[in-house]
């Protein structure tokens, strides 16, 4: 069953797709749609044309639709801006419409369009959305879901 706040986040990745100037992508193995907001490593013509180098792309973030339901990915480079120790964390918001905002946090130099696809079957296989361990209340601090 679809809830009032999974149709309003669904609904958000929708208009954000809209927009997306032809950014939206589709998981190869099938994990469903996302839309990056920063550039990967593998992204050569567009960190050309950014001016950046593969070991510029420390942290990458996606908008993420899977299984009638929508959040915020973020993945970070062990040390980079975050402390935490390589692993899944995850929070929901707390304004509504409550997105879950997964933190992923590798031990690599960069991060490249295959690790996160990687990470995003990893958390998809965990059971994400559906699963209890996601069914975080809004507001709360973030948990580590799992160690890498």
């Amino acid at each position: 069953m679809t809830t009032h706040y999974q149709r309003e986040r669904l609904s958000d990745f929708q208009s954000r797709a809209a927009f997306s100037l032809g950014n939206l992508s589709q998981h190869t193995g099938g994990y469903g749609r996302y839309l990056p907001i920063h550039p990967f490593a593998d992204d050569a013509d567009l960190l050309a044309e950014l001016d950046l180098t593969p070991a510029d792309c420390r942290n990458v973030d996606a908008w993420w639709e899977l299984h009638e339901d929508a959040c915020l990915i973020q993945a970070y480079t062990f040390g980079h801006v975050t402390p935490a120790a390589p692993g899944l964390y995850a929070y929901r918001q707390k304004a509504p419409p409550h997105f879950v905002t997964l933190i992923v946090v590798l031990e690599c130099q960069s991060i490249d369009r295959a690790m996160l696809e990687q990470t995003m079957a990893r958390i998809a296989k965990l059971g994400f959305p559906s699963d209890p361990m996601f069914e975080l209340s809004p507001g709360s601090a973030p948990i580590r879901i799992e160690a890498f």
